[in-house]
């Protein structure tokens, strides 16, 4: 009788042990590396990768974290609680009878037993007062596009206030500006316009980074590696080098200007003045379609979610940058200051 008491709470101890030891791992599609925990749960799968789509990327590594917690947590209780069955069942085969301790021995196993049916209950009352405390979804968190400025530096531009950067006509360069435009076939008030927005007339502008570092230079802004691939002269801060190295660059705007061609699925025409100043601040690519949800038909800079206030670098200077190049134009026009 005894050992066969004795077989019956090994029996369970060992079935609950198989229960809680014994997991089926997850089995998720991979697409971009995961990170790697420093400290692994036992018995954890590896991080599911993020799956990214329509501008956003869905991230299920917190779920997995919490339920590879909850998962490790039965299994510590399935183990103790199997400890304390084995240990019940020996002391019940060793009590020789005697009531008092039968009974504590008794107490012993029930008391694992409804800790293991407490924890197991768990998921059933959770889930019965909210589907949604069981059942994780992945974070989707929304893409900001990042502007590649791969033109020039744009930083002397500031908030676009709806006005030019300049009341009074600079005549100085325009001759510069009119031979330039003419050996490269721009529209010479969009250069001088787009000079007066970068460096208001300032041959020795230069546009450095958060490190110090000088990354555009002259009266057109442009940065140093537009400015050796134009191979137009090798000193930026001379007047009409950088003339002639911003306005060769604006010619071949006019044709790659939308995301690399001369138009686009967003309405881009790449000889339009708000594009091509667009892609001598943000590159080609702030003309290319928004990923951004709420931004369908929209261009990467003109979507408002792209628009970040606390980054210097972000699609919000492109949009002021056009608006300073269009409100300058027009004064230039109006006025009859062209070159």
């Amino acid at each position: 009788m005894k050992h066969s008491k004795l077989t019956i709470c090994l029996v369970i101890a060992l079935a609950l042990a198989s229960f809680f030891i014994i997991q089926p791992a997850f089995a998720i599609e991979n697409q971009v590396p995961a990170p790697k925990l420093k400290i692994p749960i036992p018995g954890m799968a590896p991080f599911s990768d993020v799956n990214s789509s329509n501008g956003n990327i869905a991230s299920s590594w917190i779920a997995e974290y919490i339920v590879a917690i909850y998962r490790y947590g039965i299994g510590i209780i399935g183990l103790l609680a199997m400890i304390m069955i084995a240990v019940g069942g020996v002391r019940w085969v060793i009590s020789q009878g005697n009531p008092g301790k039968v009974g504590e021995a008794k107490g012993q196993i029930t008391g694992a037993l409804s800790g293991v049916a407490l924890a197991l209950g768990s998921y059933m009352l959770l889930s019965l007062i909210n589907t949604d405390l069981v059942n994780f979804r992945p974070l989707n968190i929304g893409l900001i596009e990042k502007p590649d400025f791969s033109s020039a530096g744009g930083v002397l531009t500031g908030d676009y206030t709806g006005k030019p950067s300049f009341s009074n006509n600079n005549s100085t360069y325009d001759s510069m500006l009119r031979q330039a435009a003419n050996q490269y076939g721009v529209d010479c008030s969009l250069a001088k316009a787009i000079m007066m927005t970068e460096s208001a007339g300032n041959p020795k502008a230069a546009s450095k980074d958060s490190k110090g570092q000088v990354l555009a230079k002259g009266l057109m802004q442009t940065i140093n590696s537009t400015f050796t691939r134009m191979n137009v002269g090798s000193d930026p801060f001379d007047p009409q080098t950088s003339i002639n190295a911003g306005v060769k660059y604006l010619s071949q705007l006019k044709r790659t200007a939308c995301n690399g061609g001369t138009s686009n699925s967003v309405g881009c025409i790449s000889t339009q003045t708000k594009y091509i100043a667009a892609a001598y601040n943000g590159g080609p690519g702030a003309n290319g379609a928004s990923k951004r949800s709420g931004c369908s038909g929209k261009t990467a800079w003109e979507c408002p979610a792209n628009w970040d206030r606390s980054r210097s670098n972000s699609y919000l200077q492109t949009y002021n940058y056009v608006g300073k190049v269009q409100a300058n134009y027009n004064l230039i026009i109006t006025n009859g200051w062209g070159c």
